[in-house]
């Protein structure tokens, strides 16, 4: 069996952490499109490259350094591991190996140790291979698993496996979902078989002759809860672990209490950046020291074009405009580490949502819960075949009994996690990551997250009662205000929803062939915003990927 898995190393010896991942393992592996297909990930790792071939496939990782400089190479070895990895473990004073060792160590264990990574590694002694994404989903991890074909394939973003796959097909399934709800609602993808390995999955494949075969899926998160620690503390705390880097480092800061807590914690002279967008301004207090990365209508659609081009998915998310706008303007600034307020809103109840569902939880049904996360979904899927239409809600019922079936704040927690935070997640990853920039999140380290109870996340009709506490604390002139979410103001662009309009017109064709069945010429001119905006992307998505389908 052994003998199978002879190695051959293409290196180069270059430190890093943050990083890209790609495994193919097929009959039809052929090591110059392996390549190829890694050469796709150089804007995750552009300081290095390397694979390890292992009998009829090869693991590859490229090459991002952030956190040290100690040259080693790639993908790492350690102890008997052979490991691409992406990320970082926050341990002080460790390197590519120490770190990738002791997650392997502590997977191995059913734990894991706070960071952000996904990592695969092959287990030479147990002959096996095993993939994990962390818990929260900071870094992504796509695969593909058909074996009946001998077919294991995974990558950190989408592109690398359909240059890999032969003759993908479009998942409907998928489409009628994210023009339903605006996500896609089980891990998949627009591509049938590739799926999104969800936040703290641990898949173990066993090798034998007719290739690998899924041994056990294993879902291994921890609270990190650290007792007695005041929330304050343990922010600064989980800061100072997201700065620590030897790279250009800069604050994303808007009007918000997330970003502005962590402002507080920062000197004078750290960068901080914030987004105008013409109609829709969201400054800061004292914004005479933020830097301004301006964002027009004007700029709409070649914007959105590259947006969907780097997300590779369609989504009802327009936040995707402004981030890939702040990436472009940082990229620019030559910066290739940004610190970002996400997963705040979740872990601390700060959306409309969480007030609203706080004060109605006992007149819940399902269709009434999910339309929380999911809008009104009933009328997003008017145009749909009647077939995918029911599939869909099928599938949305059966979701929210089983997430309500476990408690109802569990229920928020599993729907928020899902459906809100991986899918802003993986935004922040590929468009910041399009320029080689890394997203830092200190709401979700050391054990932040996880530090306060959830019956006092709301206080006296406020969410994130103690951030609010802590920003007044830290900035007493800060005046409370309403939230406001991170989106564009589609409704005052008359010209955006002209060419967004042109671009589903164009597409009608392409729209009515993967469920649309019900869309018209007609119909499109009275389309709402929102459905609008994602019918778009998902054109745009055709447009940029149909060479592969």
């Amino acid at each position: 069996m052994k003998n199978l898995f002879k190695k051959i190393i293409y290196l180069i010896e270059e430190a890093s952490y943050m990083c890209g991942i790609l495994g193919y393992f097929s009959p039809k592996f052929d090591v110059i499109h392996f390549q190829q297909a890694l050469k796709s990930l150089n804007h995750r790792g552009p300081y290095g490259q390397g694979f390890t071939c292992l009998a009829n496939g090869a693991l590859g990782m490229v090459r991002l350094p952030m956190s040290g400089n100690s040259p080693t190479a790639v993908p790492p070895q350690v102890l008997n591991y052979t490991a691409a990895f992406n990320g970082e473990v926050y341990t002080p004073g460790h390197q590519l190996k120490d770190e990738v060792e002791t997650l392997i160590l502590a997977l191995r264990k059913s734990s894991v140790p706070d960071g952000m990574f996904a990592i695969a590694y092959w287990d030479e002694v147990n002959q096996e291979l095993v993939l994990y994404r962390d818990q929260f989903g900071i870094k992504p991890l796509y695969y593909i698993y058909q074996p009946e074909h001998s077919l294991l394939a995974f990558s950190s973003e989408l592109k690398p496996l359909l240059e890999l796959l032969d003759k993908p097909r479009i998942n409907k399934k998928v489409v009628a979902e994210i023009v339903s709800t605006g996500v896609s609602l089980e891990f998949s993808t627009l591509i049938e078989g590739v799926n999104i390995l969800a936040p703290g999955t641990k898949m173990t494949f066993s090798f034998t002759e007719q290739g690998f075969h899924l041994r056990r899926t294993e879902i291994i998160k921890n609270e990190f809860k650290e007792e007695f620690k005041e929330i304050e503390e343990l922010i600064g705390k989980s800061l100072n672990v997201c700065k620590d880097t030897f790279r250009k480092t800069a604050l994303l800061i808007s009007g918000g209490v997330d970003s502005n807590i962590l402002n507080t914690y920062l000197d004078l002279g750290y960068e901080r950046f914030n987004l105008q967008i013409e109609g829709h301004n969201d400054s800061p207090p004292n914004s005479t020291l933020v830097k301004k990365i301006n964002f027009s209508e004007h700029d709409f659609l070649e914007t959105l074009r590259k947006a969907v081009k780097n997300y590779a998915s369609a989504s009802r998310m327009t936040s995707l405009l402004m981030y890939q706008k702040l990436s472009d303007g940082l990229g620019d600034a030559g910066y290739h580490s940004v610190i970002v307020g996400e997963g705040a809103d979740e872990m601390f109840w700060g959306y409309s949502r969480h007030l609203e569902l706080w004060e109605n939880h006992n007149n819940l049904n399902t269709n009434k819960f999910a339309t929380y996360w999911f809008g009104n979904y009933f009328s997003n899927s008017h145009y749909l075949s009647d077939s995918l239409r029911q599939s869909t809600y099928e599938t949305i019922d059966k979701l929210t009994r089983d997430a309500l079936s476990k408690g109802f704040e569990s229920a928020i927690e599993i729907f928020d996690l899902n459906y809100s935070l991986e899918p802003l997640l993986r935004r922040s990853d590929h468009l910041l990551m399009s320029r080689t920039i890394e997203a830092r999140t200190p709401f979700l380290h050391c054990g932040l997250a996880y530090s306060l109870p959830r019956d006092i996340r709301i206080q006296n009709g406020l969410g994130k009662a103690e951030l609010y506490k802590i920003l007044r604390k830290r900035s007493p002139t800060w005046m409370p205000r309403a939230k406001k979410h991170f989106r564009a103001p589609l409704s005052d662009w008359n010209n955006a929803k002209t060419a967004m309009r042109k671009e589903v017109s164009n597409s009608l064709d392409f729209l009515q062939q993967v469920g649309l069945e019900k869309l018209t010429s007609n119909t499109i001119s009275v389309i709402p915003d929102e459905q609008l905006f994602t019918l778009t992307t998902l054109s745009i998505w055709k447009q940029e990927f149909g060479k592969y389908l």
